[in-house]
């Protein structure tokens, strides 16, 4: 009985290989005749279905729509010319022909229509309703909008108090480091020394001293009160004085925003951030509201993109950036260079990905003088990332945009794959039945898809005709989500000249922390890029523990990996009743961290902590970076002696 209605319920619903191909209407309304085909877009793979069909001008025509097929777009190409339609197109070819996706959500009916000598594909929605209210707002915009966007600059406080309001920006090319930053790191090295020898006890040569990189994972609220954990840890035991760079990804750039935003000593500011952890981001006040909305009318007056992410990291700006009052939307991430000008503190890098569908690769990365990414390699200064660029000079004044939009960036994680927010749940579908409904009507159709993204105009727009630079706008994510992973470790792998740490600190907070699974991810990417790594041995759950260290014996340019994944090793208990780490035992014996994430309140997606829950995390982090001291700076000296002999050789 089952099995008859499982399979009449496919039937109905769409099994991809069931159920026919329907028909799409397509509506030539150029004044010229048009060819169309149907293609299965696979990444690598993309072939037509059938043959090229020809839509007469004026006219319309009837098309079959391909069946789903798992892990493939079904898309509608269009030419003037049938010899455009090959039976195969390279991906190359792909990024230049005109197509539109044709999945079930698109509808059955499409418009196809000439503007300036170029082909534009319609859904029936855009066409009979968008269409319309862009050209009524193109119509508005000189009349009505315009003259209020002109008023709007001259009073908004963040418009007017601009400092580069009267700046041209430009973009720079190559993946060198830019000057400013080369004389931070400089300064920075200087200081270093100094910690590093009283850390490991022996004389350093400065210029053959190891870079260490503290890598910090994602992972929300939890990972934001532990990093500040791990860093008061590290900064007991002279390793934060001694660190040059700092690299974050999602949660943990929540606390370097935070952090170097106030200038508070970490201990100081762990009470202050545990104390806005207890305030929910919402509900809000009016006067709250009416600070976002100007936030994002600033925005709206240079006429840029605005998503969900920016409503998204104003409230977290709210909260987080509460110490500035009625600027807290005025906060901004340039800012920080007071805080490094003098290598008074380690130099940070924020992270995000690519959220275009097709992206495979990328990440961006953000300091406090340029933003760009090593794959790009071009950068543009903090200040004028989100401007509108032509061939590479900026063509507007707008200001720099706010520090509450970056952490909105950095950290939406909601900004996920479809198919990656399924994989997350799809363990707790009972029935295999509804598993693979979604999977076929929902997951196979929109599956590459992002509820949402953070998006700026693309500041290397019209620099050569390559697919990124034709892009208006760009999109961004999260690091840990797909194509990322939750460690930011390509910002100090050394693929950008200059930048590549000789010990790595990966502070783990994620979920992946219980299983080593980001380490491995971080070794795949140093392989696939051709990147030095350490072998990172198998870890299973029996043997993980609060650190891990791998290093090349042979090798001195393969870097030092110290893993300090945040869980609470019972192993550990007995330091407790030692000088120095009673004050940890009311935290650390007995909190089931991985409890807490699974079924608790330490969840990723959480942001309301209570004052112990945030300090369990906090204390646990800390505790276990102080535990592992010895092993910790052990295996610095032992770095510097490696590195030290291999130049004198």
């Amino acid at each position: 009985m089952m099995r008859s209605v499982r399979l009449s319920l496919l039937l109905v619903l769409g099994s991809s290989s069931l159920v026919r191909a329907d028909l799409l209407t397509i509506n030539n309304l150029t004044q010229t005749d048009v060819w169309v085909a149907t293609y299965y877009n696979e990444g690598t793979t993309i072939s037509r279905v059938g043959k090229p069909v020809l839509v007469l001008k004026q006219s319309s025509a009837a098309i079959e729509r391909p069946k789903r097929k798992l892990w493939c777009n079904r898309e509608l190409v269009f030419d003037y010319h049938d010899t455009v339609l090959a039976p195969t197109l390279t991906e190359a070819r792909w990024r230049d022909i005109k197509h539109k996706n044709i999945g079930l959500l698109s509808g059955d009916t499409f418009f196809i229509v000439k503007n300036e000598g170029e082909l534009f594909s319609y859904t029936s929605l855009e066409w009979n309703y968008l269409e319309p209210l862009k050209q009524w707002f193109n119509e508005s915009y000189s009349v009505v909008i315009e003259p209020l966007i002109q008023t709007l600059k001259e009073d908004l406080p963040a418009i007017a108090n601009n400092p580069h309001k009267d700046h041209i920006a430009l973009v720079r090319d190559g993946n060198d480091l830019h000057p400013a930053e080369k004389l931070c790191v400089s300064r920075r090295r200087a200081k270093a020394k100094v910690a590093m020898e009283k850390m490991i006890g022996v004389s350093v040569d400065q210029e053959r001293m190891p870079t260490i990189a503290i890598v910090a994972s994602g992972g929300g609220y939890r990972a934001m009160i532990s990093t500040v954990g791990y860093l008061l840890g590290a900064e007991r035991m002279g390793l934060l004085d001694s660190t040059i760079y700092l690299s974050a990804l999602s949660g943990s750039t929540w606390t370097l925003c935070s952090w170097y935003a106030t200038g508070l000593p970490l201990k100081l500011f762990r009470p202050n951030i545990i104390d806005k952890m207890n305030d929910p981001i919402f509900p809000i006040s009016g006067e709250d509201m009416a600070l976002i909305t100007e936030a994002i009318v600033v925005k709206l007056a240079f006429g840029q993109p605005v998503t969900l992410v920016d409503v998204y990291g104003a409230l977290l700006a709210n909260v987080l950036l509460s110490d500035f009052g009625d600027n807290r939307h005025r906060v901004y991430l340039s800012d920080q260079v007071k805080r490094i000008r003098h290598g008074e503190w380690p130099f940070p890098i924020y992270t995000a990905i690519r959220a275009e569908e097709d992206a495979t690769d990328g990440w961006y990365e953000f300091t406090p003088f340029e933003v760009g990414g090593q794959w790009i390699g071009r950068y543009v200064p903090t200040w004028a990332f989100g401007r509108k660029f032509v061939e590479g000079t900026s063509v507007d004044y707008a200001p720099e945009q706010s520090l509450g939009f970056q952490m909105g960036t950095f950290g939406s994680a909601f900004a996920a794959r479809v198919s990656e927010i399924y994989d997350t749940f799809k363990d707790d579908i009972p029935s295999d039945l509804v598993r693979e409904l979604i999977e076929q009507l929902v997951v196979e159709e929109i599956g590459n898809k992002r509820l949402t993204y953070a998006e700026v105009f693309n500041y290397v727009h019209g620099l050569y005709r390559e697919r990124f630079e034709d892009l208006e706008k760009i999109r961004m994510a999260d690091g840990g989500l797909q194509p990322g992973f939750n460690l930011p470790y390509p910002v100090v792998s050394g693929e950008r000249n200059g930048r590549k740490a000789d010990v790595m600190i990966f502070l783990d907070m994620s979920w992946g922390a219980f299983d080593g699974s980001n380490l491995y991810k971080a070794e795949e990417y140093a392989r696939a890029h051709g990147l030095k790594f350490p072998t990172i041995a198998a870890v299973s759950d029996s043997s993980l523990s609060t650190c891990k260290i791998f290093k090349d014996e042979h090798d001195p340019e393969v870097p030092v990996v110290i893993y300090l994944p945040l869980i609470n090793d019972k192993a550990l208990w007995s330091k407790l009743n030692e000088p120095g780490f009673a004050e940890f035992m009311p935290y650390v014996q007995n909190f089931d961290v991985k409890e807490c994430v699974e079924f608790g309140d330490c969840g990723t997606f959480d942001l309301h902590y209570e004052a112990h829950e945030s300090n369990q995390l906090s204390k646990l982090a800390e505790f276990n970076m102080l535990a592992n001291k010895e092993q910790i700076v052990d295996v610095i000296a032992w770095k510097t002696a490696q590195l030290q002999t291999a130049v004198a050789s």
